[in-house]
């Protein structure tokens, strides 16, 4: 009886609610308190959280339902990455770990490869645009201009740039198919990766004005670029154009 007296003032009994919530609130989200299977999710915007409770809901009837097995890690990546290709920024792209290590592999200027060069600034034309000499791609007879449709069987129209390269890109003496276009027709070529020793920055001297292209970014591009412009400054150069084109 004397502590119902105690907190019969409802400005009381309101304001132990509220530190018992606080509580309770701060102990979960500090990690201090957790449940099964539970997670506390911080962002600015209602609307996205709203998204996500009923992406939630969305994934437990298909987990429940669904006729086939789920790989749930696979929807994820998928999600996250429609997510970045929705904001509308050219230049946001997300990498799943092994999608990122093979691209990060890539930029070593000494790989095992086929001898092209690609523009993928339009994924649904990813054209060759160079050919390198004494290379996989140069013996079969791949030409620049022809467009790549398929490596081995699966269709890469429309995907990224970096994510097309690393699938040309692996062991050397591994074998992969390339499926091109050429005027209107499939031609399908088996190659044998080989090292390729690429060289990422060329360069000339046009009537005193320094032209240097650098075809992709490798851990060799830095050298090679001061090289080039070493070598235009000492021939006098009163200007200089850097060329990025296809670079992706």
């Amino acid at each position: 009886m004397n502590l119902l007296k105690k907190y019969s003032n409802p400005i009381k009994w309101i304001t132990l609610l509220i530190l018992t919530n606080a509580l309770s609130i701060y102990l979960f989200t500090s990690g201090w308190l957790r449940f099964p299977n539970t997670a506390v999710i911080y962002n600015s915007s209602p609307e996205f959280l709203e998204e996500v409770v009923k992406l939630n809901q969305l994934n437990n009837i298909i987990n429940k339902r669904s006729l086939n097995k789920v790989d749930n890690r696979a929807l994820g990546e998928t999600l996250i990455k429609t997510m970045f290709d929705n904001i509308g920024d050219d230049y946001a792209e997300y990498y799943p770990t092994a999608e990122y290590e093979e691209m990060v592999s890539s930029y070593s200027n000494t790989f095992g490869g086929i001898g092209v060069l690609i523009d993928g600034t339009d994924p649904n034309n990813i054209l060759i645009t160079d050919i390198i000499e004494n290379t996989p791609a140069a013996t079969a007879g791949i030409k620049g201009g022809d467009k790549i449709i398929k490596i081995n069987d699966e269709n890469v129209v429309g995907q990224d740039l970096d994510l097309v390269v690393s699938k040309t890109r692996g062991e050397i003496g591994s074998e992969v198919k390339i499926t091109v276009e050429r005027d209107g027709k499939e031609i399908d070529f088996k190659l044998k990766r080989a090292q390729i020793d690429s060289s990422t920055v060329s360069g000339e001297n046009l009537d005193g004005i320094g032209y240097i292209y650098i075809s992709s970014f490798g851990s060799g591009t830095p050298t090679q670029f001061k090289e080039q412009l070493d070598k235009l400054l000492g021939e006098g150069i009163t200007g200089l154009v850097i060329d990025l084109r296809y670079n992706g």
